[in-house]
């Protein structure tokens, strides 16, 4: 699973997983912004949420059964994360079934729970199996995920994504640029850029076709940023492209926006 997410975090830079470690700045073409592959990198990356440990599903299961106690609620919650992590990477019914399954393990670490962090987290893993398997309760549950979760740190900030992402599918503009806003109050935010891109559509959405593409120029400034967050450097090379601006690869091997001055190098110490 560890393998699959760095496999991702790759491909997301350019439009195949060949050529990231280019020395070019040739012209490429972004690969579409996937926002649950987003969020799982992010999450991955920049928090301790949605890691997958070295366990199988199997395993863990067999852990669960073993145990008792607090510590059954404990394999109950690594349990859950592994069963949505693994549908991620299955198709069809086999990913809506392991997601039923995430859910249920989730629904029954979090009974009787008096742990704040665990009930966030495991009603994270209802809201995520259900916003994915676009079932009408994801509206709800990210409603309610919101409203009752206001201290869950990085998971709110996600939830508010995915109620813009419901919103968003559905083009219904105005709701989804709801659902955005929150997270356009955090500016150096890794996941900043993904919010103002999505406004920028919802503001097209809108007609507000100017300050829709004055939104994109913005969200392509963010990636030319010296430091520029990997998430942010990602999305800000899908809106540069959709300017008719360009897209290269940076001597990282990591896209960005073609407008971005070569950063000059730094003279050799004497």
């Amino acid at each position: 699973m560890a393998r699959w997410i760095g496999t991702v975090i790759m491909c997301l830079a350019v439009a195949g997983c060949g050529g990231a470690g280019a020395e070019t700045r040739a012209s490429v073409r972004p690969q579409r912004i996937d926002v649950p592959e987003l969020l799982l990198a992010f999450a991955q990356t920049h928090t301790n949420w949605l890691r997958q440990g070295e366990e199988t599903v199997e395993q863990l299961e067999e852990s669960m059964r073993a145990a008792r106690g607090a510590e059954r609620r404990v394999a109950m919650r690594e349990l859950a994360v592994a069963q949505l992590l693994a549908a991620e990477v299955e198709f069809g019914r086999d990913a809506r079934s392991t997601r039923r399954s995430a859910t249920r393990t989730a629904e029954s670490a979090a009974r009787g729970s008096h742990d704040e962090t665990l009930e966030a987290e495991m009603a994270f893993v209802a809201l995520w199996a259900a916003w994915r398997e676009d079932q009408g309760s994801a509206e709800r549950l990210a409603e309610r995920f919101v409203r009752a979760h206001l201290g869950s740190g990085e998971l709110l900030i996600m939830a508010w994504i995915i109620r813009g992402e419901i919103a968003f599918a559905g083009e219904e503009w105005e709701p989804a640029a709801t659902g955005y806003r929150y997270v356009l109050g955090m500016l150096e935010h890794p996941l900043y850029a993904l919010a103002l891109y999505r406004t920028a559509h919802c503001l097209r959405g809108l007609e507000r076709n100017e300050e829709g593409r004055q939104a994109l120029r913005e969200v392509r400034e963010l990636g030319c940023a010296q430091g520029a967050a990997i998430e942010v450097r990602r999305v800000a090379s899908v809106a540069s492209y959709e300017l008719g601006s360009g897209v290269v690869l940076g001597l990282d091997g990591e896209s960005l926006p073609a407008d971005c001055a070569p950063a000059t190098p730094e003279p050799p110490p004497d």
